[in-house]
């Protein structure tokens, strides 16, 4: 009887191995109907097996056999249906079907300028690090969706709905030069990968418990699974096809530069996405996808923490206090304030030298943002008040750095008296961060 069995219950579970795989096909694929075939096919045919075994171990009376032989019929036909019913049912909860996709198409230049305004994208409760550059113009994570708008015109590409919070979705790029990337999220224990620009499926796989925290970065991916809630696990992804390179507890926060993870705070250590290695003396702010500002704000490393350049102390000298303004291939823009008011400085970490900013046509710069390899300087007046009934608060000044000509650009575009709290330069615009949460509206600048 053991040598009977033994190759149905081999049979049955390799069924349900391939049931497995044909549910990860089915979110690539989207396609049901040969899913919920093979399983009920898998359980007619071992149910019908195990019967027919067991009518070995019966008399051999013709009538007696008839009738196993209609209940064998029978009891395997229900099975196939129940069996398929809720192999459908399970597929249905793997159906990721974006609410919209759209076809491929070249992706825009990135601007250098302000043009002028084309559309208004509510931002919800969603925060500015959960915009990001992707596609052909950019994608917005929300609390419970993520969502793929056309750079040039601010229409929806793609969408997709029902995720569990604002963490279970990421953004990540294969490399440096991937300016598409891909939109990764999780819902229960699949996980998804989109095409940024497209919204079609890239990849899928079956998490072996819940995904509660996706990371994404450039060349870097990785999940936490959530045991219980005390117990939790890291995997870190290979971008292009989901697969595991290593785990491990320790606790990611965010990617880092290209290829690396933080461990612990945005100060911590950082690690190989690839290998798990630590790398030794790198933290800090991210500067470019492979360099890093250390918390000092003075010394310059690259990603396997060599010191390529350090920032004069002398230029702090009397200030108050100094942030960094922007940051942008390489380049620092510091603001200083000092007794005497603020003051910019712009460093260029690759060649190690200072950058000179041209004068602010009246009053002082107070500020800047990048706009693609520009830099978009702000000037307010020394003693705004009064100034003419909705008049500008300031001067918006457009510098070149390979030319060094400085042009004046268009009034804010979030109103007279409120500016921009951010730019991001996307495919095909330029988006202009107005307002404050939970009514902050991204303005598409083309």
């Amino acid at each position: 009887m053991v040598l009977i069995a033994a190759p149905v219950v081999v049979f049955a579970v390799g069924g349900l191995r391939r049931i497995r795989a044909a549910g990860e096909e089915l979110v690539r694929a989207q396609a049901m109907t040969p899913y919920a075939l093979y399983a009920a096919a898998l359980a007619t045919a071992v149910i019908a097996v195990i019967l027919a075994f067991c009518t070995l171990f019966t008399r051999n009376d013709a009538r007696l056999a008839a009738r196993r032989a209609g209940a064998i019929a029978s009891i395997a036909l229900i099975a196939s249906i129940v069996v398929s019913g809720i192999a459908v049912r399970y597929a249905s909860s793997l159906r990721w079907q974006p609410l919209a996709t759209s076809a491929v198409s070249a992706i825009e230049k990135v601007p250098s300028t302000l043009g002028e305004e084309r559309y208004q994208i509510s931002m919800g409760l969603s925060g500015r690090d959960d915009v990001h550059a992707a596609g052909n113009g950019v994608v917005l994570h929300g609390w419970s969706s993520v969502v793929g708008y056309d750079g040039p015109t601010g229409r929806t590409r793609w969408e997709v709905d029902g995720l569990r919070s604002l963490h279970s979705s990421a953004t990540t790029w294969l490399s440096s030069g991937d300016r598409s990337g891909l939109v990764v999220f999780a819902k229960d224990r699949s996980l998804v990968a989109l095409d940024a620009g497209t919204g079609d499926v890239r990849w899928a796989r079956l998490m072996r418990d819940e995904v509660d925290f996706v990371v994404g970065g450039v060349g870097a991916l990785g999940v936490t699974l959530e045991h219980t809630s005390t117990d939790r696990t890291f995997l870190s992804l290979d971008p292009s096809d989901g697969r595991t390179l290593w785990s491990g507890q320790d606790l990611v926060q965010r990617s880092a530069a290209e290829g690396q993870f933080y461990v612990g705070s945005s100060d911590g250590q950082v690690i190989d996405a690839r290998t798990g290695r630590r790398v030794a003396n790198v933290s800090g702010r991210v500067l470019t996808d492979d360099t890093y500002l250390a918390v000092d704000l003075l010394t310059v490393t690259d990603r396997a923490g060599r010191t390529i350049d350090t920032v004069p102390r002398e230029i702090f000298d009397g200030a108050r206090s100094h942030h960094i303004e922007a940051s942008n291939a390489g380049k620092i823009l510091f603001s200083i304030w000092t007794d005497h008011g603020p003051r910019l400085y712009l460093r260029d970490t690759r060649s190690g030298t200072e950058v000179p900013l041209p004068a602010p046509p009246s009053g002082e710069w107070r500020g800047g943002n990048w706009i693609g390899e520009n830099l978009l300087l702000i000037a307010k007046a020394t003693n705004p008040n009064p100034r003419p009934p909705g008049g500008p608060s300031e001067q918006r000044m457009l510098f070149d750095l390979v030319s060094g000509t400085l042009t004046p650009s268009e009034a804010s575009p979030c109103g007279s008296y409120e500016s921009p709290g951010d730019y991001l330069a996307v495919a095909g615009a330029v988006l202009a961060f107005c307002g404050s949460s939970p009514s902050e509206t991204l303005v598409g600048l083309a």
